[in-house]
């Protein structure tokens, strides 16, 4: 029997069966729908993808912002506290880094009123003596949001910067290098030898030659001092004084030159210019009104005034540098009130403190401590630096030149009166490229061990920490280097003092050494 097919076409049994009505409609086609949907969707789709693209471009202009008020920031924190011209650098800073027509507003409803699609805004402020805030207001491009009928947007900013200071190298008092001076006696004086010596003899920065060649730590800025003297003791008569130490006989002077104050009161090299100086003088023992006569109880040298820095507030820097002679100079500088008194920093916040800015040049001998003979191997505390709670957690690094000549070991004191785990190394070899000495063949280290907190470090012998006397020379005209993890808890109450400590177990002190310390990290950061 022959088999009869469907002459009806399947697009029609489909389409007669898909009728939403039940209905016969021959041909409708499936587009139809489509079309409708589409035309009910392109509206919000359109919405969707004008957002799409101009909140992309709002990002980008969010990160262009923050660039902005960050640079701002670390430009402008370094004039800090005159807080007018750290304003003007702040903002100069954002024009320059894409907002050519940014306007400094006065205040944060200033700020939140400034039109949106007009100029930039800007707001500058510090928040803390060393801290300064950033904000800023820019208008966000509209491309496809008008349509949704998005008028503008603001795109805020906001940049935080902090300057931390550089360590002050110095002691509690307003007298430096003062040696055995009662009440307060730091048990060195400051030391700067000729410029034809060679560096082995224990000044890095003063001398010219190492022993084969020249010094590559020759500073012909000789030694600099930050005289910081607090805004309540501006009006008032403090005097600067220097005294030439009668405890040696050489017969050295010394060039001393005073820098006023001026407005970048956190970069103190700059203030070493002609257009800053106020004072300067030549002279040495010859200041001497009166016999040379030192003994253990103290020096007979006369202090002599040099300026009334009390005249300003702000950081006033010394220069002393070797001027001739036969010998080395060492010498004392402080700061006195019209009584002829020296103050405490810790104690009355208006003392003016001093404290050296480049390097210390220090030298002590056991017999200026009166202890007798020098049988009685007298151990010998020097200070060192003031690390505040702002260095909490970050590293001390102090380099020290030629130490441990003539004695047994150098150690680091914490405020609290321990003695601090550090790591060390030599660093003339890498640091300087330096290697005139031939005291031993390669620069010692890293060695990087570990040296527990009643350790010291004297001699590269195996990264030996303790080692024994006979090797108390290896350190000639070489610069150590100490790291040393600074405690969450840096100061013992209001005192924040490390000190170095020359241990005299086998022999006395004859010391001529120069040293630096700081914290690892960048001085201008961004805090938020």
């Amino acid at each position: 029997m022959k088999r009869l097919t469907p002459t009806t076409p399947p697009s029609a049994v489909g389409s007669h069966l898909g009728a939403p009505d039940g209905g016969s409609h021959p041909g409708a086609p499936d587009g139809g729908y489509v079309m409708a949907a589409t035309a009910l969707l392109l509206i919000p789709l359109m919405i969707f993808a004008a957002f799409a693209t101009d909140v992309g471009a709002w990002y980008v202009e969010g990160q262009r912002v923050q660039r902005a008020v960050d640079a701002g920031a670390l430009a402008g924190v370094v004039w800090l506290p005159d807080e007018a011209k750290a304003a003007q650098i702040a903002l100069e800073t954002i024009r320059l880094n894409g907002y050519p027509t940014a306007v400094l507003v006065a205040s944060q409803a200033d700020l939140d009123a400034a039109a949106i699609g007009g100029n930039p805004a800007v707001m500058v402020d510090s928040i803390r003596p060393q801290e300064l805030r950033v904000s800023m207001k820019s208008s966000g491009d509209i491309f496809l949001a008008g349509l949704a009928g998005v008028g503008g947007v603001g795109i805020p900013g906001q940049g935080t910067a902090e300057y931390v200071k550089p360590l002050s190298m110095s002691n509690p008092t307003s007298a430096l290098g003062n040696g055995v001076d009662a009440p307060n006696p730091d048990n060195f004086w400051l030391n700067i030898l000729p410029e034809s010596n060679n560096r082995n003899a224990g000044d890095l920065i003063s001398s010219i030659n190492g022993r084969t060649g020249s010094n590559p730590n020759y500073d012909s800025r000789g030694y600099l001092y930050v005289i910081d003297v607090p805004a309540g003791a501006s009006g008032a008569n403090w005097f600067l004084q220097i005294r030439s130490s009668c405890f040696t006989q050489n017969q050295g002077r010394a060039d001393y030159t005073l820098y006023a104050p001026d407005l970048t009161p956190f970069n103190d090299y700059d203030n070493v210019a002609a257009a800053n100086q106020v004072e300067t003088d030549t002279f040495g023992r010859e200041i001497n009104t009166g016999p040379c006569n030192w003994s253990a109880a103290g020096d007979d040298a006369t202090w002599t005034d040099f300026h009334d820095v009390g005249t300003a507030a702000g950081r006033w820097v010394f220069q002393a540098k070797h001027a001739g002679g036969s010998g080395r100079v060492l010498y004392s500088i402080r700061v006195v009130d019209g009584s002829g008194n020296t103050c405490v920093s810790t104690t009355n916040p208006n003392c003016p403190v001093i404290s050296a800015l480049n390097w210390m040049g220090a030298f002590t001998q056991a017999a200026m401590f009166g202890a007798g003979s020098p049988s009685s191997f007298t151990d010998s505390e020097l200070y060192l630096a003031e690390v505040d709670d702002e260095y909490a957690g970050n590293t001390l690094e102090i380099l020290l030149f030629d130490p441990a000549d003539g004695i047994d070991a150098v150690k680091v004191k914490d405020p609290f009166g321990n003695f601090a785990n550090f790591t060390w190394d030599t660093i003339d070899v890498d640091e300087f490229g330096y290697d005139g000495g031939n005291y031993y063949t390669t620069d010692a280290g890293p060695f990087n061990q570990l040296c527990g907190g009643d350790s010291a470090v004297t001699s590269p012998a195996g990264g030996n920490c303790n080692p024994s006397q006979s090797q108390r020379n290896w350190f000639q005209d070489r610069t150590v280097r100490l790291r040393v993890p600074i405690s969450t808890t840096p100061c013992n109450g209001t005192d924040c003092w490390w000190k170095l400590v020359y241990v005299n177990n086998s022999n006395d002190s004859n010391e001529t050494t120069t040293w630096r310390a700081s914290v690892i990290g960048d001085p201008v950061r961004l805090t938020e």
